[in-house]
């Protein structure tokens, strides 16, 4: 449970098999709260955007998922905590085709436009904090 009440799961993400679980785990969790196949889609295509970015730069964490409601509209929140270096440059690395491993870039600024409400909390050597709301 939350500290609101409000029901919680959680994940360990160390490996891309931990990142597939996690795609699972919000699809469940949209689904099971009438969200349309694009919705969970676009949630799932977020998680798995950050989730990996917290196994390969973060060092692995974990993924919290809980109930949210936003003016009456049920959805959930999901957190991707990790403790690695934290994100050097943050408003750089938000910027489209921003990667510090040869990537296309799309990963923070992609996951951002596929939710509702999106924020990193990072910070030098304390980790980074990956917070992506859905609602319908």
């Amino acid at each position: 449970m939350g500290n609101d009440g409000s029901f919680r799961e959680s994940i360990s993400l160390h490996s891309d098999r931990d990142v597939s679980r996690a795609r699972v785990l919000v699809a469940q969790w949209a689904s099971q709260q009438g969200f349309s196949v694009v919705e969970r889609t676009r949630a799932m295509t977020a998680v798995s955007e950050i989730s990996r970015n917290c196994v390969i730069h973060g060092g692995g964490g974990t993924m919290y998922v809980s109930t949210l409601y936003n003016n009456g509209s049920p959805g959930f929140r999901i957190q991707i905590v990790d403790q690695g270096p934290g994100i050097e440059n943050l408003e750089l690395s938000m910027g489209r085709g921003y990667s510090t491993r040869g990537g296309l870039g799309l990963g923070l600024d992609g996951a951002r436009k596929l939710c509702r409400a999106f924020r990193v909390e990072s910070n030098a050597g304390a980790g980074t904090t990956v917070t992506l709301d859905y609602w319908r």
